[in-house]
């Protein structure tokens, strides 16, 4: 290996380290801050405006970058619906058990499991082979989700419809992310999103309507929380995941998904108070356990990235 190439190589691994590290910075606090905007807004409201903005903004982006939008009505047709699942019920179901005071941690621990359940859904709905370990590590994910749950639905400390919602949210992001990865190949996703955010206000929009809806108290810590999941987390955080993948760092994006829950959690706990426990902290190490067993599976199997991480786009706060 010549100077030049292993010069070009290490300047690369640099450049992967600083932009995974400025995704997590920019990622991981995302529900944290939507409970913060929470404050100060009903959740479908919220998220409508969300919405709006992000879709000016990447309106905005597409342009500049100057993506090719998508033509045929079936192509449309597959990105609106993916973007249903995965802005409107996704973002509904979550920000509104948030709103319902379930802990921030354990929407993200719970959110977290979507690459064991993608992984193994795979295997029927898009004919991949599952893996032993996959299997395996979405049993452990599941049970530490079960050790960190029980004592809070005991004591009452979340509802049983606050877990639904949480459960709902899990399901539509995976059922979202292989619904794109099935129906959305070949479709620059830049464009892509603006359709899939255009889609889901339409679903968001009447819910504004509901009794309760349509506060909003646009005090500056609402519009900060605004700004940043419209702007840095849809744009910026977005463009650099895209980044990361175009450059094959599949281990880097792994890792990135393997430690914002555990992160997610350490910030709710030093702005909110929110305390896993004993028994919490053991469900959340079963968890990451599993998901590690289930990454490395994927890896070991090929060097392309995983249905969860190719569609990264899709995977909202």
């Amino acid at each position: 290996m010549s100077p030049t190439h292993s010069s070009q190589k290490l300047s690369l691994l640099r450049q992967q380290f600083l932009f995974s590290a400025l995704f997590i910075i920019l990622w991981s606090p995302g529900f944290v801050i939507a409970k913060v905007g929470l404050q100060y807004a009903t959740p479908f409201t919220f998220i409508a405006i969300r919405l709006i903005l992000a879709a000016m903004v990447m309106v905005v982006f597409v342009w500049l970058v100057k993506s090719p939008w998508p033509h045929q009505w079936k192509s449309i047709l597959h990105l609106a619906i993916s973007g249903i699942f995965l802005h409107a019920v996704y973002l509904g179901a979550s920000w509104s058990a948030v709103y319902q005071q379930v802990p921030v941690g354990l929407v993200a621990i719970v959110a977290g499991l979507q690459p064991l359940l993608t992984g193994i859904l795979a295997g029927p709905m898009l004919g991949e082979k599952v893996a032993a370990k996959q299997w395996i590590g979405l049993l452990l994910g599941f049970l530490g989700v079960a050790l960190i749950v029980e004592p809070k639905l005991e004591n009452a400390i979340i509802s049983v419809q606050g877990l639904l919602l949480v459960i709902l949210a899990l399901l539509s992001i995976t059922l979202g992310t292989l619904y794109q990865k099935k129906f959305c190949q070949g479709i620059d996703m830049r464009a892509g999103q603006v359709i899939q955010l255009a889609a889901a206000l339409l679903v968001i929009a009447p819910m504004t309507y509901l009794p309760g809806e349509g506060n909003v108290s646009w005090a500056w810590p609402f519009v900060f929380t605004l700004l940043w999941l419209s702007v840095l987390m849809s744009v910026g955080a977005i463009s650099i995941l895209g980044w990361l993948i175009r450059r094959g760092a599949v281990s880097s994006v792994a890792v990135i998904f393997y430690i914002i829950p555990p992160l997610t959690t350490l910030y709710a706990h030093i702005l909110f108070g929110e305390n896993l426990g004993w028994l919490g902290i053991l469900g959340m190490a079963v968890i990451m356990l599993g998901l590690g067993l289930a990454l490395s599976a994927r890896l070991s199997k090929k060097a392309t990235m995983p249905p969860v991480l190719a569609e990264p786009i899709t995977i909202k706060q």
